[in-house]
This record gives structure tokens, C-alpha cells and sequence, in this order.
């Protein structure tokens, strides 16, 4: 489609599927992992049901435990990076998730930390014009989510007899094969 030209029908049924599988897929991989943070760090009980304080929880959250842990770019143009010379039409794979632990951007990266200053600063969903449009669907349904679950249910806890976490093989997506959990 060139711009200023109106979409086509398939290009925006192709443009919801986009969003509807990587929304669903971010989401469903996102959630089990943010709670386990929160369990983990003991904030679950003490959540804050303020939507501005829930936004901030999603988005720290997304930089400490991204369901996205990289993406495959292909080089254009030749490219000095590193000290390497990149041909252009190669593969490239940047690691979104090591960007979003750099400790030169984020101080205590490991840390879970709702105040932290540039927690939405994070390269979960890319940056620029290659930022995913699906982004701020993927936040709300977490924000909703985590605001819902802490109403209905404000003792939940990592269940006690829980196995080691493990995680589904991806390249692209991590997600846990289970997260088990119950009332306090």
C-alpha cells in the first residue's frame, strides 16, 4: 500500500490477524510471567488497583520478563556494527531482551522496580517505525487483567508445592509451560 492510498479489504483483514496472533500470543506468554515476578518479589498482595500505578507494574514488567526475546531484521545496505563489516541482504537477529536488562540504561536490571524511571523506555515491542502497532492492546489486556485478578482474588500466591519453572522452546516468544497457583 503506498501512502495516502486506503487499505484494501485484505490488507486490513491480514492487519487484524497480525494483531489479533501477536496479541494473543505476547499476552498469553506475558501475564503467567508477570505474575510470577510479582509473587516472587511479595508485591502481589500489596498491588495498587490505580490504572496509572497498574500501567507502570505492565510496563516494567514487560522490560524485566518479555515475552519477546528478539526479532530477525534483514540488512539493506552494508553495515558497520561492532567492528564487523554486514553485507547487505543478511540475516540479522537483535536480542530485545538484552537491551531491556543493558545496566547502563537500567540501573539493577534484574530488579523488578515500579518506580524505576525509564520503565516504559524498554525495546519489548521495537522502537520507531518498527514499533508493533499491537503494543498498547497487549498493555491494556495485561493491565486489565492484573486489576481484575487482584479484585477477585487479592491472596494469590505461587502454589506451594509448584515445579521448577520451565519454558516452552521459541526463538522468538518465551512463555512457561505452567504457572501454577492458588488462594493464600
Amino acid at each position: 500500500m503506498a501512502s495516502g492510498q486506503e487499505a484494501s479489504t485484505d490488507e486490513l483483514i491480514e492487519l487484524v490477524i497480525t494483531l489479533l496472533t501477536a496479541g494473543i500470543g505476547t499476552s498469553t506468554h506475558f501475564l503467567p510471567a508477570c505474575l510470577l515476578q510479582l509473587f516472587q518479589q511479595g508485591t502481589w498482595g500489596t498491588l495498587n488497583q490505580d490504572p496509572k500505578y497498574l500501567g507502570q507494574v505492565v510496563e516494567e514488567a514487560l522490560r524485566l520478563v518479555s515475552p519477546i526475546q528478539g526479532i530477525f531484521r534483514m540488512t539493506t545496505q552494508e553495515v558497520e556494527l561492532g567492528g564487523a563489516t554486514i553485507p547487505p541482504g543478511a540475516l540479522l537477529y537483535g536480542v530485545l531482551a538484552s537491551a531491556n536488562r543493558d545496566e547502563q540504561y537500567f540501573p539493577h536490571p534484574d530488579l523488578l522496580d515500579v518506580e524505576r524511571e525509564k520503565n516504559a523506555h524498554h525495546m519489548v515491542f521495537g522502537h520507531g517505525i518498527h514499533h508493533c502497532v499491537g503494543a498498547p492492546v497487549v498493555k491494556l489486556e495485561a493491565r486489565v487483567a492484573l486489576e481484575v485478578l487482584h479484585q477477585r482474588f487479592p491472596n494469590l500466591r505461587l502454589a506451594e508445592n509448584h515445579p521448577p519453572i520451565r519454558y516452552l522452546p521459541g526463538l522468538l516468544l518465551r512463555g512457561m509451560e505452567h504457572l501454577y497457583i492458588e488462594r493464600a
